[in-house]
């Protein structure tokens, strides 16, 4: 009989082990996104902030980005999209732009705001994204970023002024050669620039 009980605590330890690896490891794998969620963007909505719905779609990409979920699907009608916007990162880093991502996401421009599922066209449809020569266009942050980017122009970008340097926030990138890329920034992602 004891060797039974042995037996048995044996197994229940080891089905205990195995269950607890199991969480461990799956805690660590990332889910995908559900199919189908999409957003949709168009600065002819403007000033109004929008829901991101084809009927009635957010005015600026950064709304959509902060409203998104992991893997979301951003569709961005044609226009030009503007306003830069300051953000910190983890660590306290201060970056300008246009569009500031800290998750996987699909952002698709050049779609036609009347017909939200025709095949888009960037060269009939333009999405624009415009820095205005305040800050740079796209910032990509984030430790496990799968970020796609898919048929944008990316102009208007002046980091001389803006820039953390060797981590001290509001150094001058002309001064300290680090973190001056104006168009785009990117750190610690994974980024897919198509067009």
């Amino acid at each position: 009989m004891t060797a039974l009980r042995k037996n048995i605590s044996l197994i229940l330890t080891s089905i205990l082990i195995l269950t607890f690896a199991t969480l461990i490891i799956g805690a660590n794998i990332k889910s995908p996104p559900a199919p189908g969620v999409v957003s949709h963007v168009d600065d002819d909505s403007c000033p109004a902030t929008g829901s991101g719905t084809e009927q009635d779609p957010y005015c600026r990409i950064q709304t959509a980005v902060d409203n998104a979920g992991s893997g979301v699907e951003i569709r961005v009608a044609e226009g030009t999209y503007t306003g830069i916007d300051s953000r910190p990162d983890s660590q306290g880093h201060e970056y300008w732009q246009v569009v500031y991502i800290d998750k996987s996401l699909i952002l698709k421009g050049g779609y036609d705001d009347n017909d939200w599922n025709a095949p888009r066209d960037p060269s009939d449809y333009p999405s624009v994204i415009d820095a205005e020569r305040g800050g740079r266009g796209v910032t990509v942050i984030g430790t496990s970023s799968d970020v796609t980017l898919d048929g944008f122009t990316i102009t208007g970008g002046d980091y001389a002024t803006r820039g953390n340097g060797d981590g001290v926030s509001g150094e001058l990138c002309s001064r300290t050669g680090y973190d001056c890329g104006g168009g785009m920034f990117a750190k610690w992602a994974r980024i897919d620039l198509l067009n």
